[in-house]
């Protein structure tokens, strides 16, 4: 039986010698994705998926660090909470950053 791995070995072992691209359309096709099979109301709600995940990650981060400040614990303490959130933030950033290729 061939497995995933024999595919990408056999499409990088004929397409040696090629461009980059031409390697990465090999590969991709023995694995078997394609961005072609994704229809753009698919790329929409996958992107509306992950964007509201990230608002969902930030409110419940933000939510918690408030929380964790106005408890009135002094031992109680925000670092990882403000961590979560301005990663959170800077993932939601980059979404919306152009490429510099473009």
């Amino acid at each position: 039986m061939v497995g995933v791995e024999d595919n990408i070995m056999n499409a990088l072992n004929e397409s040696a010698g090629k461009t980059d691209d031409e390697k990465m359309k090999a590969v991709a096709q023995a694995m078997g994705i394609s961005a072609d099979k994704l229809s753009p109301h698919d790329v929409g709600r996958l992107y509306k998926a992950v964007v509201g995940g990230l608002l969902a990650i930030m409110i419940i981060a933000l939510t918690a660090f408030s929380w964790t400040i106005l408890d009135g614990n002094d031992k109680t303490t925000p670092d990882l909470l403000l961590t979560v959130f301005t990663g959170s933030l800077g993932a939601l950033v980059g979404f919306f950053v152009r490429s510099p290729g473009d």
